[in-house]
């Protein structure tokens, strides 16, 4: 990275030159974070219980998925999300499904056609499980795809209201407050998930994209830097 960097020509004390700089490393970032969007995803739900018999079947299914989301595939995903449901694998099969079909929406700008089928797999769920904040964030990011800001914001204050300490719950409320134009509460929210867990990569991310608009670079700089530090570590 250094290495790279040194690449680029750089006048000391210009601040174009640090925009520059800053630009170049949101670009890395943005790349890191496009094969796997929305941090969470990637994580077991373990709020649901599998059928010991099929077990077995599940895990290998669930390896497939995992692989098909390292590698940004997403009609992989889908493929996999698909046997899972017709393999009868339970509730969580329904949520792998709708995982895959959020990343469509947002990785193959497939908004329109992708989260409605989330939406439509998770609202049930929603309705078994009303104080499951994976779900409520899940659904609350499919309304967020949509752009439709405000009904995202309210599922994410639920979220907050069950658990004022969900940093992730903080940080898609100040995107969507962000992608609303709503700047100084985005910033407001993206600080409170700071505070929260200093190391969440989407939170850097955020931080460093939002403090570029801003045009304070050294910040940018800061946030942008401290998220491909924790990148590399994992």
């Amino acid at each position: 990275m250094d290495q790279i960097n040194n690449q680029i020509p750089v006048v000391e004390g210009s601040r174009m030159g640090r925009a520059w700089k800053v630009l170049f490393m949101i670009v890395i970032l943005v790349t890191i974070f496009l094969a796997a969007v929305f941090y969470f995803w990637k994580d077991p739900f373990n709020i649901f219980s599998t059928n010991k018999s099929s077990d077995v079947i599940f895990a290998e299914l669930e390896s497939n998925y995992l692989d098909s989301y390292s590698s940004a595939d997403v009609s992989g995903m889908i493929r996999t999300g698909e046997q899972m449901m017709a393999k009868g694998l339970g509730d969580e099969a329904t949520i792998y499904l709708a995982k895959a079909y959020l990343n469509q929406g947002s990785l193959s700008f497939q908004e329109k056609e992708s989260a409605p089928k989330a939406l439509a797999l998770l609202e049930p769920l929603l309705l078994k499980y009303p104080d499951e904040p994976t779900i409520i964030l899940a659904v609350g990011y499919g309304y967020e795809i949509l752009e439709d800001y405000p009904k995202a914001i309210g599922f994410y204050n639920k979220a907050i209201t069950l658990d004022d300490a969900n940093d992730l719950a903080y940080v898609q409320r100040g995107h969507a407050y962000d992608l609303m134009g709503k700047l100084d509460l985005a910033e407001k929210d993206y600080m409170k998930a700071y505070s929260l867990n200093a190391n969440r990569d989407v939170t850097l991310l955020n931080l460093a994209r939002y403090y570029f608009q801003a045009r304070n670079f050294d910040l940018a700089n800061q946030y942008a830097q401290k998220a491909i530090d924790i990148t590399n570590l994992d």
